[in-house]
């Protein structure tokens, strides 16, 4: 029994460390990146313990419920919440996002047309894609005329990889008053775009962003698929240390977005694929002033992308405090993330 609690103990403190995951810049302290990664794996642990001793009537669950229920932030962020907006009479809008995978380009595959009849059929008023490939016939003004959005921001990357132009686009139904992006410095294959869109003469700002990948390579990916039974050391430390220094690089991008955040009069929305699970410190940087549109909009647990690792939700819709989320959904397509789906309304 004795060496039951040890372990209980054991596995209660990374769990408790998850509570501060969210203020620990990963350029200062990188583990913290690992233990929001395991979050799951912690909680589902001390589960089993606070069973286990409840069965047994000892006083020891105490340990494992406390940890738990501190962590009332990260349930929320993993699972959702029971907690629904209540509807008004106020205007709506509908957004989408999504990472379309280059429309297949690597696949040797054109997933445009299909893409587009997702779309569409979510009757979004504003639509973000991520790694979107503008290239003839299927580019920027082909999409706008298929969504019937006659409003649009493209921003390439400087990528001479691809064929056609490779980037982050913005549609609307709304007019665009501004636009612009935010550069991550040195090529990464990563960015931030945004847009000033006048919704019912209402100007609202809306940003998506791509932050860091991890670059797993092919290789990678195949360890990853073998499990452990095959994995050596220096592979194991090689996928460690490129999820140690993109989630550095992300930190530095989210710090840089968050200090544009600050400065913002306007209405803000905010989404895109994050490459971050919901247990770290770009979460937690985002949420401090937006609200996450999966908590009210969705109960139970969630992965955006389809791939091996990150098996996680790393595809956010966020929003300000001016907005109440009535509905959230996600939805497979011809990618390898989930189409994310939100419908806000004003309070």
């Amino acid at each position: 029994m004795q060496f039951s609690l040890l372990i209980n103990i054991i596995i209660a403190i990374p769990l408790f460390c998850c509570v501060f995951v969210a203020n620990i810049n990963p350029v200062n302290f990188w583990p913290s990146t690992f233990i929001g990664l395991g979050f799951l794996v912690w909680l589902g642990f001390n589960i089993f313990f606070l069973v286990y001793w409840a069965l047994l009537k000892k006083r020891y669950f105490l340990i494992s419920l406390i940890t738990i229920l501190i962590n009332h932030n990260n349930l929320k962020a993993n699972f959702g919440s029971f907690s629904k907006s209540k509807e008004n009479t106020l205007a709506k809008i509908k957004i989408v996002s999504l990472n379309t995978q280059l429309l297949g380009y690597f696949q040797e595959q054109n997933n445009a047309d299909a893409i587009i009849k997702e779309i569409k059929n979510t009757q979004a008023d504003i639509v973000c894609l991520q790694e979107f490939l503008s290239l003839a016939p299927y580019d920027i003004n082909y999409f706008k005329t298929k969504l019937d959005m006659p409003y649009s921001y493209f921003k390439a990357l400087a990528d001479g990889r691809k064929k056609g132009k490779f980037g982050m686009v913005i549609f609307s139904k709304h007019p665009i008053k501004e636009k612009g992006f935010t550069d991550f410095g040195e090529y990464t294959g990563n960015m931030a775009v945004w847009c000033t869109i006048s919704i019912n003469d209402v100007l609202i700002k809306c940003y998506s962003l791509h932050l860091q990948s991890i670059r797993f390579s092919k290789k990678d990916y195949n360890v990853i698929k073998e499990g452990e039974q095959n994995i050596n050391q220096n592979d194991a430390k090689n996928i460690l240390r490129r999820i140690k220094i993109a989630a550095k690089v992300r930190a530095i991008q989210v710090d840089n977005i968050c200090k544009d955040l600050a400065k913002q009069k306007l209405p803000i929305l905010l989404c895109g694929d994050f490459n971050e699970a919901p247990v770290s410190y770009s979460y937690g940087q985002f949420t401090k002033n937006l609200k996450d549109a999966f908590i009210s909009g969705n109960v139970g647990l969630e992965a955006t992308y389809i791939g091996p690792f990150p098996a996680y939700r790393i595809d956010y819709i966020m929003h300000g405090t001016e907005w109440q989320t009535l509905i959230y959904k996600s939805k497979k397509v011809s990618s390898d993330h989930k189409m994310i789906v939100a419908t806000l309304q004003w309070k």
